[in-house]
């Protein structure tokens, strides 16, 4: 195990860690996981969290050498509706793909269908479990998001944003490109709630062999993607789903510039300062009303009372009234 920071994981740390896991995985492994590929996370413990504006996540994308989806994954997706009826924008979807040769989508999902058909809370925990891969238009990818919620987050299901529009312009295949990148790629989903970090890299259907130039490629990008970089890095593990985990790297010697907040850090702090100071510019100033133009509290007003007894007094029909007075003048 490397001691120091500064050094880089050795590939022979990287092969004991990653055919170490197997075995663990093999020895622990439940049939009706194991046939669909259980994925393999990376999780990261680093010395100081870092600090968002409102605790907001922030996701990003890291390129690897394998495909992290596997044959039998199920993929929806979602897209903006281009016809009235729900049938239509599926057909003209498909034929789309069909063109640009992409394969593997198991549903297209109109997004005026997603709202309508789910929107309680049970049903898109249902639809969550219902697929292992979700791709939005992103024409209506924060649509979506936004519709889909929590339970998405929490399950890390969140929809891969996907520029259908760009791609079906283009004559060559950008569309297959576009979702094959995405494939070959991880989220590390960064947070101010917590020192952990799981970032997935491989699945147990992968040859080891992947599952090694996987990890190898996550690490050596880890220095981009941690905040404060790989000083910043406390502990590195692999583990399986609901196994052991084996550690792949430590170090306990805090760099003091780990103190100070870094880029990403700064950039989401100012651009959120922006943000509340533009609102506040915008935003009218509420004035509160002195003297006559304050509403009266209580009883209402007695112009209004004397129109009610009066509404009372009159007489129901209008014929009466000439009679009423005919009586009095004879009188």
């Amino acid at each position: 195990m490397v001691e120091s920071q500064s050094d880089k994981v050795s590939d022979k740390t990287l092969k004991v860690c990653v055919s170490a896991l197997k075995k663990i995985m093999e020895a622990a492994k439940r049939k009706e996981l194991w046939d669909e590929g259980e994925k393999l996370f990376a999780q990261v413990t680093m010395h100081r969290i870092p600090t968002f504006p409102q605790e907001q996540n922030i996701r990003k994308m890291v390129p690897l050498v394998h495909s992290m989806w596997s044959d039998s994954a199920t993929k929806c997706l979602i897209v903006k509706d281009l016809d009235k009826k729900h049938e239509d924008t599926v057909d003209m979807t498909e034929e789309l793909l069909k063109e640009h040769q992409v394969t593997g989508i198991t549903k297209v999902l109109p997004f005026d269908q997603l709202k309508k058909e789910h929107k309680g809370h049970e049903l898109k925990r249902i639809l969550s479990k219902e697929f292992d891969i979700f791709l939005a238009d992103s024409r209506i990818s924060r649509l979506a998001i936004s519709h889909l919620g929590k339970e998405f987050y929490k399950r890390r299901k969140v929809p891969l944003c996907v520029n259908i529009e760009k791609g079906a312009k283009s004559q060559t295949s950008n569309l297959s490109a576009q979702i094959e990148k995405l494939a070959k790629s991880t989220q590390v989903i960064m947070t101010s709630r917590g020192a952990n970090i799981n970032i997935p890299f491989a699945h147990s259907l992968m040859s080891e062999e992947d599952q090694f130039d996987n990890l190898k490629s996550l690490v050596s990008q880890l220095n981009e993607c941690i905040p404060r970089g790989f000083k910043n890095i406390k502990v590195i593990s692999l583990q399986g789903t609901g196994t052991k985990s084996i550690p792949l790297y430590r170090n306990d010697t805090i760099d003091p510039s780990v103190n100070e907040m870094c880029g990403i850090e700064l950039e989401r702090k100012a651009g959120f300062e922006a943000l509340v100071e533009l609102r506040s510019e915008i935003e009218p100033k509420k004035e509160t009303k002195m003297g006559n133009g304050r509403k009266q509290k209580g009883k209402p007003k007695q112009k209004g009372k004397r129109k009610l007894m009066k509404a009372k007094l009159a007489p129901k029909n209008e014929t009466d009234a000439p009679e009423a007075k005919k009586q009095k003048v004879e009188s």
